[in-house]
């Protein structure tokens, strides 16, 4: 399934990606007051949604491992991570981009939603920081999905600070042109068939670890049948004295 997938999305992204820049830079026309530069938003605010995605993966994958137990679904939110902070960064950087020739700075501290994306990045940097300085595979599964699931909470807050928060000076695309809605609906598409095509790949990659991991076991295993026996042995018999129960004398014995 993931095998197919991953084919499937080799055929359709480079294509779907070459036509958003045509449409984008060709077919769009100037916005009234930005002119040009507002482009970058045709690729930024998909960067951005697509980071969504990921980190809503997380959330699910979170859930789910934490009522299951399957390490496939840590696995899963581990690499969603990993490429939602990845699109997260692209956004950010599309945004400074856009920023510097509209506002005249990179950054505006007092901007609602630059903040609230910045705390969201930390966030999802500390869960992949988390996640690498625990060797313990249950252990890091556990608490990086107690991470993942309350940290999806930044998500809503950053996609409302802008529509409820009336607070700064980030804009909101609304009424496009149909040429601009056109565009932009495309390049939406296009930005989430990168983010899959990217998702599944990473994916692939930890599910070969993973059966490399499982191959070294196999073969130690062969290698050492003796010292895997006597592991075994030693924990029965950690086990037995652990469950034995007293068997010490009530009584002296006669000499």
């Amino acid at each position: 399934m993931v095998r197919r997938l991953s084919r499937a999305l080799d055929i359709v992204v480079a294509p779907a990606m070459l036509i958003s820049l045509v449409l984008a830079f060709l077919y769009a026309p100037d916005e009234a007051t930005m002119k040009s530069v507002y482009r970058i938003f045709f690729f930024h605010v998909p960067a951005a949604a697509s980071s969504f995605v990921g980190f809503a993966i997380v959330f699910v994958c979170s859930i789910l491992y934490l009522r299951t137990r399957k390490q496939m679904y840590d696995l899963l939110a581990g690499a969603a991570a990993e490429v939602g902070v990845v699109f997260c960064a692209v956004g950010i950087g599309m945004g400074m981009l856009w920023a510097k020739p509209v506002w005249g700075t990179y950054w505006i501290p007092g901007d609602v939603h630059l903040m609230t994306t910045a705390v969201l990045f930390l966030i999802y940097v500390s869960y992949l920081m988390l996640r690498a300085s625990i060797e313990d595979d249950e252990r890091r599964a556990r608490l990086a999905s107690v991470i993942g699931i309350f940290g999806f909470a930044g998500v809503p807050i950053v996609y409302f600070s802008i529509r409820v928060v009336q607070i700064g000076n980030h804009p909101v695309l609304l009424g496009l042109e149909p040429r601009m809605q056109l565009t932009f609906m495309v390049c939406m598409t296009s930005m989430l068939l990168f983010f899959t095509f990217i998702l599944v790949r990473r994916v692939r990659l930890e599910l070969a670890r993973a059966e490399v991991a499982r191959m070294r076991r196999d073969l130690l295993e062969l290698a050492y049948p003796r010292e895997a026996t006597a592991r075994v042995v030693a924990g029965a018999a950690v086990e037995t004295q652990w469950n034995a129960p007293d068997l010490a004398p009530t009584s002296e014995v006669p000499s």
